[in-house]
C-alpha cells in the first residue's frame, strides 16, 4: 500500500479494489492519508489476514472516516474487516460519506446498535444501495432502516439471513422505502407471515 500511496502515476485513479488483502490498521492509515487517492470514487476492500495479523476493524474505519482525501467516494465496500459498532458509528458520522450512493459492509461484526446509527445519519441520504449481510443484525436493524427518512432513496437492500417476520413487516409497511427494487433477506425466523406482509405491500 505504501508503494501505491507514494506512486506519482496514480493521481487519476478513480477506482481501487483490494481483495483478500493483508491490510492492517497501519496500511489503512497510509491509504487514507495519501493525497494520491483523492480522485477515487470507488473503494472496495476485503480482508484475508494471516495468523498474527491485526484486523483493520474499527481503527481502519476511523482512518477512512477522518481522511481529508476520500471525500469523492460514491461507492465504498468493506468486507470481512472485523468492523464493530464502534467502527460503523465512526464511519457514518462525518461529512466524508455524504457523497456515497453505494455502501457495502458485508461479513463484519456490528450489531443492531451500529445499524441504528447508520439509519440515523443524515449524511447517508444519497444512498441507493446498502449491503449489510453477514453481520449480527436482525429485526431491530430492519425496523430502524424502514423508519429512517435518511434512507428513502434506497433501491437495493441486503440484510442477510437473520431478519424475521417483525422486520419483514416493518419493511413492508415503510413509507420511506417505496423506491426499493431489490430486497434480500431470509433465515429461519422469516415465516409465511413475513412473506405475506412483503407480498401484500404497496411498496
Amino acid at each position: 500500500v505504501q508503494a501505491l500511496a507514494s506512486s506519482p502515476h496514480l493521481g487519476r485513479l478513480e477506482a481501487l479494489a483490494l481483495h483478500d488483502s493483508n491490510l492492517e490498521p497501519e496500511g489503512m492509515r497510509v491509504l487514507a492519508g495519501s493525497p494520491r487517492f483523492g480522485g477515487l470514487t470507488s473503494l472496495s476492500l476485503s480482508f484475508g489476514l494471516t495468523t498474527g495479523s491485526r484486523w483493520p476493524g474499527d481503527e481502519g474505519c476511523e482512518e477512512l472516516a477522518s481522511s481529508p482525501h476520500l471525500r469523492n467516494l460514491t461507492t465504498l465496500r468493506l468486507s470481512e474487516g472485523a468492523v464493530s459498532d464502534r467502527g460503523l458509528q465512526a464511519l457514518v458520522a462525518p461529512h466524508n460519506v455524504s457523497g456515497l450512493t453505494r455502501l457495502g459492509l458485508s461479513h463484519n461484526n456490528f450489531t443492531d446498535k451500529g445499524v441504528r446509527s447508520l439509519a440515523a445519519s443524515a449524511h447517508l441520504s444519497g444512498l441507493r444501495g446498502l449491503s449489510l449481510d453477514g453481520n449480527v443484525i436482525g429485526d431491530a436493524s430492519a425496523t430502524a432502516i424502514a423508519s429512517s427518512p435518511n434512507l428513502a432513496r434506497l433501491a437495493t437492500l441486503d440484510l442477510g439471513e437473520r431478519v424475521g417476520d417483525v422486520g419483514a413487516e416493518a419493511l413492508a409497511a415503510s413509507a420511506s422505502l417505496r423506491g426499493l427494487r431489490t430486497l434480500m433477506l431470509g433465515g429461519q425466523d422469516l415465516t409465511d407471515r413475513g412473506v405475506r406482509a412483503l407480498a401484500s405491500s404497496p411498496n
